[in-house]
């Protein structure tokens, strides 16, 4: 099954998303890296 982890961070701290509606609503200076797993 493939997933998709986009690791951001919010306030100081590191949060994770597995939705690509994250970027919609956050700045794309917060984005950390992404991990696609079998993707």
């Amino acid at each position: 099954m493939a997933e998709i982890k986009l690791f951001y961070h919010k306030d100081g701290i590191v949060r994770l998303s597995r939705s690509l509606d994250f970027l919609k609503s956050n700045p794309i200076q917060n984005f950390l890296w992404i991990d696609l797993n079998d993707v």
